[in-house]
């Protein structure tokens, strides 16, 4: 299958993901209302860090390693068994290590029983080895099995959550939402490798490149959760959840984005593993190119519809995330291209290391300012301690990896220019609209409009190739 049948299905997949709260947050946020809101926030931050320590990298580098050698059958079902029985491992410490959490924190008992809930989604992502279905590109069944999963998850949300004190539901929803079907995967990955547990783990050749990864992922978690950890602790429930509605919107959009960049790992991979460089270097190519002329204009729309977006979610008791939304614009921008560089240079290069020294620094950076900056800005201040993690990762992974960009050799100052001309007439039409709608619904619908028929013509007028490749494909139908 290729790429961009991938990227599509990968794409509706993050996108059915992300319908799924985007659908029912309004009527979330209104009924539980920040502070409750703001609970289940801050317990699923808390939960980020132990589903790290279960994770322990395996799925990149499951990914990275099973892509080259998937065509070997006893090989690869020899791997999958092996990288599967440690993923068991890492998952029980990390179950241990959460109860020892719970009885010695004191400050976290009182989310005892949503923490409890929402850590079954941890032993559910780690048996449903979804990395298995990355590494022979089956982006097909993961898609319908999310449909389907989203579809009956949205029926129990407006079914059973009613009242602001049915947070505790909520969790249990989310969870299935999350996870649930993953019992399918692991049936269903019979037709690829029969997985079994094995006392052959072959710890000296995948623990320490997993655990470089797990650093990583660690480093990533901390920068990403821990402005709501710390606003949580230092400003309460009730900004935790007004935050959220920020940081959600952001996640929303970035998981979108990096839905394209995630397909193409195996393949890249797969050229580096059978030496085809000059597939690989123009594969490069053709993600950045076509990640930037979708990602500038995304983050221009966001950053000049916030309000409304804010709103319109959320309701206007929420108002106040507009401020750290349009903030975290600017993560967004860093935080896809810093994807880009890791996930299809650093990573399928094995630089792991690399990738380790950018997120650390930027993620011991991050917490510090968090604990000075929170208590002053409040979640404005946790807002700009992300854009500044997510800058520094950026910007030394740009370093890490001058060389492959060398070896691109592509002009990409018509794609630049194109962009440019297009989200400067983005913010115009979005500020003409402003001067003449009022009402926030209309003004939003007439501003994702009139921006995309404008940038479409744009993208026509330099004759951007798969848009010209899709209108010939349009016409001759």
């Amino acid at each position: 299958m290729s790429l961009k049948k991938n990227a599509l299905l990968n794409s509706i997949k993050q996108t059915c993901t992300i319908i799924f709260p985007l659908i029912t947050f309004p009527y979330i946020s209104r009924v539980l209302q920040s502070e409750n809101y703001g609970k289940y926030s801050f317990a699923s931050s808390i939960i980020s860090y132990f589903s790290l320590i279960a994770a322990l990298g395996v799925s990149n580098y499951a990914i990275r390693e099973g892509a080259g050698i998937r065509n070997d059958k006893k090989r690869i079902e020899k791997f999958s068994s092996e990288v599967f029985t440690i993923n068991i491992l890492s998952t029980t410490i990390s179950y241990i290590l959460l109860f020892f959490t719970i009885i010695f924190w004191k400050y976290i008992q009182k989310y005892t029983e949503l923490l409890l809930i929402l850590s079954i989604g941890i032993i559910f992502t780690t048996i449903g080895v979804e990395w298995i279905y990355s590494i022979y590109e089956d982006y097909l069944f993961i898609t319908i099995r999310s449909i389907v999963v989203q579809f009956v998850s949205l029926v129990l949300m407006f079914i059973f959550v009613k009242s602001r004190d049915d947070y505790i539901i909520y969790a249990v929803i989310t969870v299935l939402a999350s996870s649930g079907a993953n019992i399918i995967n692991l049936i269903y990955a019979r037709r690829y490798v029969h997985l079994h547990l094995t006392m052959k783990m072959n710890l000296k050749q995948h623990l320490k490149p997993m655990l470089v990864l797990f650093c990583n992922a660690v480093m990533v978690t901390i920068y990403v959760n821990s402005d709501i950890t710390v606003l949580g602790i230092i400003c309460g429930d009730s900004e935790v959840g007004i935050y959220s509605v920020a940081a959600k919107i952001y996640t929303i959009v970035k998981n979108l984005l990096n839905a394209i960049i995630v397909v193409a790992i195996p393949r890249l991979s797969l050229y580096l593993g059978t030496n085809k460089l000059n597939r690989y270097y123009q594969t490069e190519t053709k993600i950045l190119k076509s990640l930037s002329i979708i990602l500038f204009p995304a983050l221009t729309g966001l950053f000049m519809t916030s309000n409304q977006i804010v709103v319109l979610i959320s309701g206007p008791s929420y108002e106040l995330a507009n401020i750290p939304l349009r903030i975290l614009c600017f993560a967004l921008g860093f935080s896809v291209l810093a994807s880009f560089i890791t996930m299809t240079i650093l990573l399928p290069n094995r630089q792991e290391e690399k990738i380790l020294k950018a997120t650390i620094i930027s993620s011991i950076t991050n917490l510090i300012l968090n604990f000075i900056i929170v208590p002053f800005l409040g979640m404005n201040g946790a807002a700009f301690t992300t854009v500044l993690a997510e800058g520094i990762v950026f910007i030394l992974s740009s370093y890490y990896s001058i060389n492959i960009f060398r070896k691109m050799q592509t002009n990409f100052f018509k794609t630049f220019l194109m962009i440019f001309i297009g989200c400067i007439g983005i913010v115009l039409i979005c500020l003409i609209i402003n001067q003449i709608l009022s009402n926030v619904f209309v003004s939003l619908i007439v501003k994702i409009v009139i921006s995309g028929l404008y940038y479409l013509l744009i993208l026509i007028v330099f004759r951007e190739e798969d848009v010209t490749e899709l209108i010939h494909k349009v016409i001759k139908l």
